[in-house]
């Protein structure tokens, strides 16, 4: 079976890509790591309701197809007793069995374009013959990975935005400090090849001005008189 691919080829054994672009790579990344937090999740939320109304669950439910743990997630949701809370899990079933079709695209099958639209990409399976596929540009990948990462977020934290803020306050307060990735990696020294973990944005012109002024003003100042 024929499809378009990009051979790289240097030092070592000529590798073989599939011919999409490095946004496209991006989205398609984010998209991926998106699905594998959802279902994780997924499995901590059924884990948790099958535990709390008394319900039993396969012992290999942690390696079964993603089909079959969806299926008892959901059983698991229309067990949940409080209103508010089964109608934000019914919502969040919703979406996640809207998106799963692409997502499993996505993640099984051949990344391919032609000359019709240059400027999108598609997936194609061996064994779908006959389905029309879809064509994405790098923006509506990034769009199924957010919608992902939307899901993520409402399983996680299903009281919304301030059950969140909570959350890393009390993280703050058990550790006594926060900081992000990029911080981490320049204060420890570490030697990282990825521009985004070591790159930081440059100072606008008109700040460096400033900033010059401040400190030859500051070494302008005289030194406090000595007192006996």
């Amino acid at each position: 079976m024929g499809f378009r691919h990009i051979v790289a080829i240097g030092d070592g054994k000529p590798a073989l890509y599939a011919d999409i672009s490095e946004a496209e790579s991006y989205a398609i990344g984010k998209m991926t790591t998106g699905w594998a937090i959802l279902e994780h999740l997924m499995m901590v939320v059924t884990i948790t309701k099958a535990k709390t109304y008394k319900q039993p669950l396969p012992p290999n439910f942690l390696t079964i197809p993603f089909d079959v743990r969806f299926k008892i997630f959901r059983q698991m949701v229309s067990l949940v007793k409080a209103r508010r809370g089964k109608a934000h899990l019914e919502n969040v079933v919703s979406r996640i069995a809207n998106v799963q079709a692409e997502r499993h695209d996505f993640t099984r099958g051949i990344w391919d374009w032609d000359y019709k639209a240059p400027h999108k990409v598609k997936v194609d399976h061996a064994r779908k013959k006959g389905r029309t596929y879809k064509k994405y540009d790098s923006d509506a990948i990034l769009g199924i990975a957010r919608r992902i990462a939307e899901i993520n977020f409402d399983l996680l934290y299903p009281r919304g935005i301030n059950q969140f803020y909570m959350a890393s306050a009390r993280a703050v307060t058990r550790t006594g400090f926060s900081m992000s990735r990029k911080f981490a990696v320049a204060i420890s020294g570490a030697e990282s090849k990825d521009p985004s973990l070591t790159e930081w944005p440059a100072v606008p012109p008109e700040l460096q001005e400033a900033m010059a002024k401040l400190a030859e003003a500051g070494s302008r100042e005289e030194p406090p008189a000595e007192t006996n």
